[in-house]
């Protein structure tokens, strides 16, 4: 059998109590009733016997003053009996109206029928003859003594029975009380723990609900956008990284708003139907843009209905941004696409090493074919432009090709294929110096890496220039204090702001527009340098430029690595701004 709810329980006692205290009041008003009605009807008998005794007196007072007149003929005796006739007569009267309230007078009337016929025959003795009634007076005056003794044992009998009855009814009402009471205060009792278990229930049921409440709110507070909306799209509740997300500056700004006017039209339609259906009790999860402020940002939304008491739905949306997500990925598929392009330089520039051989071969046959110096110069400048073809191959073969073993680094050599990078693609307006310290220490490393180390740096330098500048590379043999040798990049560009300086390093920072940078090339800068054992140290102001110094450490050998050779250098070149 199903146990009963505490408030059915506590329901059924308070009915019961309820109807045991009517039951009781009725039985008490019944009771109490029955005993005013048996004490009245004490009442009444003893007034009627007091009454039937005082008649009976007085006619007893009168008959005697009658014969005693008659006896001593006194006047005084006369005016006696005179009296007792009227009291009589007035006794009469009210044990008349005393038993007609009794509806029984029968003996009433009978009685005050006897006693007037024992008064006219008084009357007729003391007027007439003395002796000739006075039998009949005798006889009278015993009926009437046998009938009050009547009247008087059966209102004795009455009186009696109605003390009786009167008993027994107070009997029944203190054991009927009694019972009642104790029943009653059993069910008080009762009622008693019962509430008290509810109440206790309750505190225990209060506690586990602020508990919840408390766990409830840590989890919208430690997760992601929580909204809760309403069918009509309006904005109900949001927790707080929700306020956060949409930068406001407190619930007030959102609530009661609707949330589809914050989504890019493109995705006004996908976010509808998915709201419409999670109204209708289905789940759902869509990824779509917002705008925040005047700011797009990718946002991921799973969406489940909340039920109601009227058995309608909310929508209880759990929404997370996924903007740097989305940048990641397309990063990710642009990195995938330079890795393709890098698998195919290889057989790209052989392809072009085959195509450029032939006509330089070419070139040089016309030379000895034609020694007419009308056409050298025309054949010195094919030949130039096939070199610088060939150069160009090279450089891409650098880049696809790269080397990862460990060997000494021939620093002039890297300088010399950047100062040719340099100079074939970096625009007019840039005005290129280079330099390099006769005497460099050695450096273990890999090539590939540190040439792309100096290829980020410069092309860095020549973005931050777009109306042109000077770019100088200088590169400095070992410091006999650190043992480092010092590779420093500087421009004569727009700077970078304070508030971005100790940013740059990171992955995937940037400053530039959406397509043109990924924000990875100082960060694989220094990741390279870092592999290399050294550390890389920057400088800049905003509006007069930005310094890089790259250091190296230098491997210390019996013998002394010497490369004798300065290289000094200045080139006019011109290229439009990448990343």
């Amino acid at each position: 059998m199903k146990k009963l709810s505490r408030l059915k329980k506590l329901t059924t006692v308070f009915v019961v109590a309820a109807s045991v205290v009517v039951i009781n009041a009725i039985i008490f008003y019944s009771n109490t009733f029955q005993l005013i009605y048996h004490q009245h009807s004490v009442n009444q008998a003893l007034q009627v016997i007091s009454q039937l005794e005082r008649t009976l007196w007085e006619f007893n007072n009168t008959q005697i003053s009658f014969q005693t007149y008659l006896v001593t003929n006194n006047q005084n005796y006369l005016s006696d009996y005179t009296v007792g006739v009227e009291q009589t007569n007035t006794s009469l009267k009210q044990l008349d109206t005393i038993f007609s309230y009794a509806n029984d007078n029968k003996y009433i009337n009978l009685l005050q029928d006897k006693i007037t016929n024992s008064l006219n025959l008084f009357e007729s003795q003391i007027n007439g003859n003395k002796n000739q009634e006075l039998l009949s007076t005798e006889v009278l005056t015993r009926d009437i003594q046998q009938l009050f003794e009547k009247i008087k044992a059966n209102e004795s009998k009455k009186l009696q029975t109605v003390i009786k009855a009167s008993q027994i009814s107070f009997v029944h009402t203190i054991t009927t009380f009694s019972i009642a009471t104790f029943g009653s205060v059993g069910l008080v009792v009762l009622f008693y723990l019962l509430l008290r278990s509810a109440l206790m229930h309750l505190q225990v049921t209060e506690r586990k609900l602020a508990s919840c409440e408390n766990r409830l709110q840590a989890l919208m507070d430690a997760s992601e956008c929580v909204e809760l909306i309403a069918p009509d799209a309006t904005l109900l509740e949001i927790n707080a990284n929700g306020i956060k997300m949409m930068k406001a500056l407190s619930a007030n700004e959102l609530l009661g708003k609707r949330v589809d006017t914050r989504v890019e039209r493109g995705y006004y339609r996908a976010f509808a139907a998915l709201h419409e259906s999670v109204c209708r009790g289905n789940a759902g999860t869509l990824e779509f843009e917002i705008n925040v402020q005047g700011t797009r940002r990718w946002v991921k939304t799973h969406a489940v209905p909340l039920s109601c008491e009227d058995g309608s739905f909310l929508n209880l949306s759990v929404t997370r941004d996924i903007t740097e997500e989305k940048q990641i990925f397309s990063t990710l598929l642009r990195f995938q696409r330079l890795d393709t392009i890098g698998s195919n330089a290889g057989g790209i520039a052989h392809d072009l090493n085959n195509v450029l051989s032939p006509i330089l071969l070419s070139a040089q046959l016309l030379r000895m074919k034609l020694p007419n110096n009308e056409y050298n110069s025309l054949l010195t400048t094919l030949e130039n432009n096939v070199k610088r073809g060939a150069n160009l191959i090279k450089q891409i073969l650098l880049f696809a090709r790269g080397v990862d073993q460990q060997t000494l680094i021939d620093l002039k050599a890297v300088f010399s294929d950047v100062e040719l990078f340099i100079t074939q693609t970096f625009p007019k307006s840039i005005t290129c110096q280079i330099s390099v310290s006769p005497y460099l220490g050695c450096v273990m490393g890999n090539t590939t890496q540190i040439h792309q180390v100096l290829m980020n740096l410069v092309v860095n330098a020549r973005d931050a220039m777009p109306q042109g500048g000077k770019l100088t590379l200088h590169l400095n043999g070992a410091d006999t204090e650190t043992n480092f040798v010092i590779i420093t990049v500087t421009d004569t560009g727009i700077g970078i702001p304070a508030s971005n300086l100790e940013h740059i390093f990171e992955p995937f920072f940037t400053t530039k527009e959406v397509g043109k940078g990924t924000g990875l090339g100082l960060s694989t800068t220094k990741s390279i340098i870092k592999n290399h054992g050294g550390f890389i140290d920057v400088h800049s102001k905003v509006g007069e430029g930005t310094c890089f110094k790259v250091y190296l450490p230098v491997i210390k050998t019996t013998s002394t690595h010497i490369l004798p050779t300065q290289l000094t250098s200045s080139c006019d070149t011109g290229i439009l701004p990448v990343q």
